[in-house]
């Protein structure tokens, strides 16, 4: 299909974010970005993509924008910070007694240690706590 918008508003209409933040996901894919909240809104449900008559990648556009944001520093501090919890440990969301319970109710180990460990070398690798402002 042709890549080109024709501004129908089928994305916008589709996009659960753009009925509670100020995303409006075809102004995004023209390339009009007015503040960081208009791309970092978007939960990458894919919708406007499913719907797109053109089938314009948006979500994959969104992304491209939210990278160039980071390279230029413009990250929310929220994201920063989670980010920074994800590199000291491996996860964002901290592990501890009542998920270990949880998880051996499952039949799950308490804990995911070695994909902790093997996140935190990827991001090493990766050299992401730069690119947020780490360090």
């Amino acid at each position: 299909m042709n890549d080109v918008c024709i501004h129908c508003g089928i994305c916008t209409a589709s996009c659960p974010s753009g009925w509670y933040t100020p995303l409006v996901t075809r102004r995004v894919v023209g390339g009009e970005v007015n503040t960081m909240e208009d791309v970092w809104a978007c939960v990458t449900c894919y919708q406007c993509e499913e719907r797109c008559p053109r089938e314009i990648k948006v979500v994959e556009r969104i992304i491209e924008i939210r990278n160039e944001l980071v390279r230029e520093g413009k990250i929310f501090e929220s994201h920063r910070e989670a980010a920074l919890k994800l590199i000291e440990s491996g996860r964002i969301v901290p592990w501890n007694e009542k998920s270990g319970e949880l998880r051996e109710e499952l039949g799950l180990p308490r804990k995911r240690e070695k994909c902790a460990e093997e996140v935190k070398t990827l991001l090493k690798l990766t050299g992401f706590e730069s690119l947020i402002g780490g360090g």
